[in-house]
């Protein structure tokens, strides 16, 4: 699967998250809010590196006007890349706002 890397990514960045909310393996000197925090930034990782991948098969899964191609991707895997960008984006944003915000939210839920 060309695509199980970035999958395996966003995964990761999703069990991250709920593993910080739930306050797995949180030290005794750390508050839950601060936790859950950090895990909003572990995941922005893993998600910035699932985005780089995904920035760097763009090319080959659209290719421009000018480009002459030999094995053209069918419409599926147009599909797939395009919903797991999708994906990816709004994953980079949550955990954007996990990491910034995340102490805050905790109040809240």
């Amino acid at each position: 699967m060309k695509y199980a890397l970035v999958i395996t990514l966003l995964l990761g960045a999703c069990v991250v998250t709920w593993l910080g909310y739930t306050s797995f393996l949180m030290p005794e000197s750390e508050a839950q809010s601060s936790w859950f925090q950090r895990s909003g930034s572990i995941s922005m990782v893993l998600v910035l590196i699932a985005d780089a991948l995904l920035v760097s098969k763009a090319t080959s899964v659209f290719p421009g006007d000018q480009t002459v191609v030999i094995d053209s991707p069918s419409k599926k895997e147009q599909f797939i890349f395009q919903l797991l960008t999708v994906i990816a984006l709004v994953f980079t944003a949550l955990s954007t706002v996990i990491s910034g915000y995340g102490d805050i939210l905790w109040i809240y839920t």
